[in-house]
């Protein structure tokens, strides 16, 4: 990425392409400074942060630990501080309006503590020792695993890991980050499925479908792990759709049970810079997902 950048710094290319064109939010600042460059903005039809829960683990199982931990969440924060104000709150749907499978509105993902902490109550999660950190149910001390995405996130999942340590931490839960080479990360996810919560990012094909590709055990291509047969039914409506009508009312319905059940979050939304060169062509046009 950096010597890409570099490249349409000096002039020796015009414009950048690829699968996945857009100027990382680390990189945008810089941009805006050079001169002969343009780097015009459009919603994002991804997701470039979202958090996944597991459901063969506990507590995160719990669909009440997962409405608890969304709370807890601060999407404003997130956006401030990870996005550089380039991004949105989200809602649990998952899937963004610049999507055009986008079904909602639904219920943004909205910060509040006390109604965390509230829920942590009832489920038993108690501080039991006076150091502000929540003891489970059985009285035995509580840490929240959270992985990060360290192949293709610049930091920025890792970044994002430690801002919703400290949210997670003003509700009285203690949380470790553990962070792994590609490889590891790739058999802890795809292979294993051992994690509790996973913090990475959405193309825009996977935001399109739902996101069940990160939340649904449905198919080998997934590290997901939800497998209600209500959930497996949307999928296969989605898979086997007979045409678009049929696809868009099962993608939707698929965002209606994310809101409902909470598999995962849409921790921003975002916006996309892409970046061309405008003293030597001119006319480029920008296309959400896509590039110019």
């Amino acid at each position: 990425t950096e010597a890409l950048l570099l490249a349409l710094k000096r002039g020796d290319v015009d414009v950048l392409m690829g699968v996945n064109p857009h100027v990382p939010l680390a990189y945008v600042s810089g941009l805006e400074k050079a001169a002969g460059i343009g780097l015009p903005e459009v919603e994002d039809t991804g997701v470039p942060l979202t958090l996944v829960f597991n459901a063969r683990k506990q507590p995160t199982a719990l669909r009440a630990f997962r409405l608890a931990v969304a709370r807890a969440v601060d999407s404003r924060a997130l956006i401030a501080a990870v996005a550089r104000g380039h991004g949105q709150v989200p809602e649990l749907g998952f899937a963004p309006p610049a999507s055009w499978t986008y079904g909602g509105p639904f219920p943004q993902l909205r910060h509040d503590p006390e109604r965390a902490a509230g829920v942590l109550d009832s489920l038993g999660f108690i501080d039991l020792d006076g150091d502000r950190m929540r003891e489970d149910p059985d009285g035995h001390p509580f840490t929240l695993e959270i992985i990060p995405e360290t192949w293709q996130s610049h930091g920025e999942a890792v970044r994002a890991v430690e801002m919703i340590a400290y949210q997670l931490g003003q509700v009285g839960i203690r949380t470790v980050m553990r962070k792994y080479v590609v490889e590891q990360e790739y058999d802890i996810l795809w292979e294993q499925r051992d994690y509790q919560v996973y913090v990475g990012h959405a193309t825009h094909a996977g935001a399109r479908d739902g996101g069940h590709v990160y939340f649904a055990d449905y198919t080998d291509f997934s590290y997901g792990t939800f497998a209600d047969s209500a959930y497996c039914a949307i999928l296969d409506r989605i898979t086997h759709a007979p045409d678009e009508a049929a696809y868009l009312e099962a993608t939707r319905a698929s965002q209606a049970y994310n809101a409902r059940e909470i598999p995962g979050l849409a921790l921003l939304w975002g916006r996309k810079s892409y970046a061309s060169r405008q003293d030597r062509f001119t006319g480029w046009q920008p296309m959400a997902g896509y590039g110019v």
